[in-house]
This record gives structure tokens, sequence and C-alpha cells, in this order.
């Protein structure tokens, strides 16, 4: 689980029913930590804390492009550096992997550490790509990929009072077309990314239909997965 954090989010007693082990990988390692703690023991055994990992790949190399004009070579050399970095961070390939909502979060920092850099849509970009990129790579052949992410707030969007004027799908397209999505994480960017990686699928990506995840009484988000499946070979 890619973006554990404190596990609040995910159901770890019904995910440990499906597999041996679960590796909760994430930066904060007090989250993964605290999270393992809370679980029954048959639940807790099967929990292997991986953190702290900085699963962007590039978080301590952001501030030095502060002020800084990156070039297109530059973005793909953070791009393929950020990548390099995750796959080496984790060596293991496994059956199933999920990013839990990190992709929000990999854009958020990226936001956090650069300011208003005028190219940030650009490097949150690369970072995404790399993100993306990482997830097929830690799979092993034949295994699968759950890309789950947040795309809306309604801070900037009355999700609720939206919910019921049109199907989920219908409401993401909108919000797609009339750029309404966190950056980074709009769905049309998404599949044309997951496309270059088509060679490596045994079938067509699956999108599922949108949700609503109520974080807290203020906020409300809208949610979407694409599920991978791998080539055996």
């Amino acid at each position: 689980m890619l973006g554990a954090g404190n596990c609040n989010d995910l159901d770890l007693e019904q995910v440990a029913e499906a597999f041996e082990a679960i590796h909760l990988v994430d930066l904060d390692e007090e989250a993964v930590q605290g999270a393992r703690g809370r679980q029954p023991q048959t639940v807790a055994a099967k929990l292997i804390s991986r953190a702290p990992i900085d699963l962007s790949g590039a978080f301590a190399e952001l501030p030095q492009l502060r002020g800084k004009s990156v070039s297109a070579a530059e973005l793909k050399a953070l791009s393929q550096m950020a990548l390099e970095n995750v796959t080496a961070a984790l060596p293991e390939r496994f059956d199933t992997v999920l990013s839990a909502c990190l992709l929000s979060q990999i854009m958020f920092s990226a936001y956090v550490a650069l300011g208003s850099h005028p190219q940030l849509a650009q490097i949150g970009g690369a970072l995404a790509v790399a993100h993306l990129l990482a997830l097929r790579k830690l799979a092993r052949p034949g295994g699968r990929v759950l890309f789950v992410t947040d795309t809306v707030s309604s801070k900037t969007y009355p999700l609720r009072e939206r919910w019921d004027e049109q199907p989920p799908l219908a409401l993401l397209a909108q919000l797609n077309q009339t750029n309404n999505v966190l950056s980074g994480t709009a769905l049309p960017f998404v599949r044309r990314v997951l496309a270059a990686e088509a060679s490596f699928l045994a079938e067509s990506p699956l999108l599922v239909e949108p949700w609503l995840w109520d974080v807290n009484n203020d906020v409300t988000l809208l949610v979407y997965a694409v599920v991978l499946k791998l080539r055996s070979a």
C-alpha cells in the first residue's frame, strides 16, 4: 500500500483476509507504526512497515528548483530520477500494488516545496508520470495495480449538492473538461501516461466509477480508481 499513512481510510482487517502480507509504505514512520499498533493481533502480524520512504522519489531535490527555470530535458531527467529512486527503495515486486490517494499528496508537496513556481504544473506533471510508471514496475508479471486518487475537493466544488444531478462518470468528465480537478490527477492525463504501458497489460485498464469520500465534516473528496492487470510475461 503506497501512501498508507495512518490507514484510517483503509479497511486493513478486510484486506488481511485476502493477503499473506501487507506492506505499508509511507514517508511518515510514526503514522504507519501507529496504524499497525491499532490493529488486532491477527492483522498486525501481516503488516510490514516500510517507512520512511519518499514515494515521490524527489522531495529532497525540489527545493533546489525554487526560482529556477527548468528545461524539458531537465523535467524528463527529474521524472526518471524519481522513478528510479522509488523502485530502488522498494526492490521487491508485489502481487498487488495500491496507490491510496497518494498522487494528490505528491502534487501538494510539490506546491509546498516550490510555491508559486511558474513551472509548478510541469514539475508536478513530471512527478505524476514517475508515480504512475512506478506502480507498474513495482508489480510482478501477472500482478495487479490499483491506482486510487482523489481529484476534486468540496472546498472548490459543491460535490454533495451536485452529486445527484448526473451519473458519477458524467460528473467526473465534466469536472475534467472544466479544469476543476486537482493538478496532476486529471483522468485524461492519467490515461495518456498509462497508454504508454499498454504493452505490459493483459487487458485494458478498468475505470472504477467515482465515489465520494467524506474526509471529515468539512471536506468531501471525489475519488476514482483505475485497475490494471499485468501480463504474466
